[in-house]
């Protein structure tokens, strides 16, 4: 049975996901001891398959308050302040007033206002693609959520420099790019150790 039926609002509350075994190879689950992955044909040994069942066993035991609070809250609030920032960025375009502004800064907070948009559109859908893998326990979702905090962070860090070269105030810009590397960092190291739980 594969991870995402047996991953129910019981298990949720419990903090844990039985996972099973899975194939090193394409991490496909099964379930009897078979010499071959029957979905990619890898040789699976009987030292592999109980190293695998060691590790999916273990991983179950791992708490997951953490992943709970991104399907929960995390991601759906991220979701709002995308769409927020969106329509926020498009008014603001369509409202800026050439005389309160430098003539050379007026092009550089275009471009700023452009990037903001264009990473709003492409983080929305790719939020709503995060909250459905999540929720069914697929990988794919851990790695579209670390895609997001790169494009988030590579929108904020080409910002700083736009604003640099203005001479603008840019510490909270950049202590929020520092705040979404550290979040990278943890996350990432919180999802390996709980690999044999996604399928």
């Amino acid at each position: 049975m594969p991870c995402d039926t047996m991953y129910n609002e019981t298990n949720i509350a419990k903090g844990a996901c039985f996972a099973m075994p899975t194939c090193p190879s394409c991490h496909q689950e099964f379930q009897v001891e078979t010499p071959y992955c029957p979905a990619c044909g890898a040789p699976m040994t009987q030292e592999t398959i109980l190293r695998e069942k060691r590790a999916a066993e273990n991983a179950a035991l791992m708490p997951m308050k953490w992943h709970k609070f991104l399907i929960y809250f995390s991601v759906p609030v991220s979701l709002l302040m995308l769409v927020y920032s969106l329509v926020d960025a498009i008014s603001m375009l369509g409202t800026l007033d050439p005389a309160r502004f430098r003539p050379e800064a007026l092009p550089v907070l275009r471009a700023s206002l452009y990037l903001t948009i264009a990473v709003c559109a492409l983080s929305i859908p790719l939020c709503a693609l995060i909250e459905y893998h999540l929720v069914k326990m697929r990988w794919r979702g851990v790695q579209l959520l670390m895609a997001n905090y790169v494009l988030q962070l590579a929108c904020g860090v080409a910002t700083i420099v736009m604003l640099t070269s203005l001479g603008g105030e840019t510490l909270s810009l950049c202590v929020s790019a520092a705040t979404q590397l550290v979040m990278m960092l943890i996350i990432r190291v919180y999802y390996r150790k709980r690999r044999a739980m996604f399928r």
